[in-house]
């Protein structure tokens, strides 16, 4: 929601019923913030399970070398 929206549309709501008109936005925002992180939670999931599946589609660790070509402690 557009921030000058939301502030008109809070101006032209009188007392009690601004908060309450607040608080039904923070409520959809929050829910729409669950949403999004179960989403994230079941992608995160798969992305493990393909991982353990198939192995070599990770990208590989990239080692230190010095100037030589040789590997780095």
């Amino acid at each position: 929601m557009d921030m000058d929206k939301f502030l008109s549309s809070i101006g032209q709501v009188s007392g009690d019923q601004a908060l309450a008109h607040m608080g039904q936005d923070v409520g959809q925002r929050a829910q729409t913030i669950a949403v999004q992180a179960a989403k994230i939670e079941r992608l995160e999931g798969f992305i493990r399970m393909l991982a353990e599946k198939h192995p070599d589609i990770l990208p590989k660790e990239e080692v230190e070398k010095d100037d030589k070509g040789t590997k780095r402690n």
